[in-house]
């Protein structure tokens, strides 16, 4: 089992989108299912690997804790009587239904045992196997069955070896957030042999290229969830007055915005914690997007101030941001490194592919 790979696929974001295709048409209605399945799972594993507060065990909130013990319960009874085969194989009792069961009931007596009977005041922790997991695998590459002292050898190597590189071919999640670092580094090198960033000669003329396609209706769904999300941030890293606050919230988006409903932690039927951009906001990154399609090519060598400078030179929208706090190059700022850093990781993607 990949762990990345599978918390990759069986997440909240997956489910969302899922739903999302099938109310655009683009899925049939028994992807639903799928999406269900999911969502199901997804929840599961956030129980199961609680690591912050909201989502931890505790019985300060009755409520919270019984709907977590009956999901709980709910899921050992799917996983006790689902079907997992191929076409024409025989039913059989599968190894990670056992494991999902074993699990599970562990889960919930650790979890009674610590709060009802020890008065823990929360149970926060990784009640899954995925560090055990990942252990074996990497021993069991280098010898399917090891004996002691082959196994003693193993395990100080795999111990040591950790704190050099994680295994390409084992089940670590490696995190990607150093491109931004390898990008940086590239730009100082190629100013320190005297070259100059494609970005920094690029000519107002050729920012107004019309190559990139419009967005269609799936790409303007993400594009809705993504100003909500910097909208929400501008307001915790800069201290804004009410002015650029009020700009932030007026005409919020109604179009386009299934999808940033559907990625609700919570139930519909609660306040959404979610940003509702405002439609000013999704029309300004909107064209950002469009000015760095354009130059999607150059993400390794085009600087961030000329894509913003592009940006603010060649929008032309009839409502006027406020001026006191530069809120609009702030925002197409926040918006143009997040596609640069999508766009890093694509290619370090297709570069780990090739080798």
């Amino acid at each position: 089992m990949n762990v990345a790979s599978a918390v990759a696929v069986l997440n909240h974001s997956v489910d969302a989108a899922m739903r999302t295709l099938v109310s655009l048409f683009l899925l049939q209605s028994e992807a639903l299912t799928t999406a269900w399945f999911v969502e199901r799972v997804f929840k599961w594993f956030t129980l199961m690997t609680s690591r912050y507060i909201g989502t931890a065990m505790t019985l300060f909130k009755e409520d919270a804790h019984d709907e977590a013990v009956a999901f709980l319960k709910e899921f050992m009874e799917i996983f006790a009587h689902v079907s997992i085969k191929s076409a024409n194989a025989k039913e059989m009792f599968k190894p990670v239904q056992a494991s999902v069961l074993i699990r599970t009931s562990s889960a919930l007596h650790i979890q009674h045992q610590l709060l009802s009977v020890h008065k823990f005041k929360f149970v926060l922790c990784r009640l899954t196997q995925d560090a055990l997991e990942n252990l074996f695998s990497c021993i069991h590459s280098i010898h399917p069955v090891p004996r002691p002292l082959e196994f003693k050898l193993m395990l100080r190597l795999v111990m040591l070896s950790q704190f050099f590189k994680p295994s390409t071919t084992g089940n670590y999640d490696i995190d990607a957030s150093v491109d931004l670092i390898e990008f940086v580094e590239i730009k100082k090198a190629a100013l320190k042999n005297g070259v100059k960033a494609a970005g920094d000669e690029l000519l107002d003329d050729s920012l107004l290229d019309d190559d990139a396609p419009p967005l269609d209706e799936v790409q303007m769904e993400s594009l809705v969830y993504v100003p909500g999300y910097i909208t929400h941030s501008m307001t915790k890293k800069y201290k804004l007055c009410n002015t650029c606050k009020e700009s932030l919230e007026a005409e919020p988006v109604e179009q386009n915005s299934q999808f940033l409903k559907l990625k609700l932690y919570r139930s519909q039927s609660q306040s959404s914690p979610l940003t509702r951009p405002s439609r000013h906001i999704v029309n300004l990154m909107q064209h950002a997007d469009k000015v760095f399609r354009d130059h999607e090519h150059e993400a390794l060598t085009v600087s961030l101030s000329s894509l913003t400078n592009a940006t603010m030179d060649t929008c032309k929208l009839a409502y006027s941001f406020p001026h006191c706090h530069d809120l609009q190059r702030h925002l197409t700022q926040a918006f143009l490194m997040l596609r640069i850093r999508i766009a890093l990781r694509k290619l370090s993607s297709k570069a780990k592919t090739a080798k």
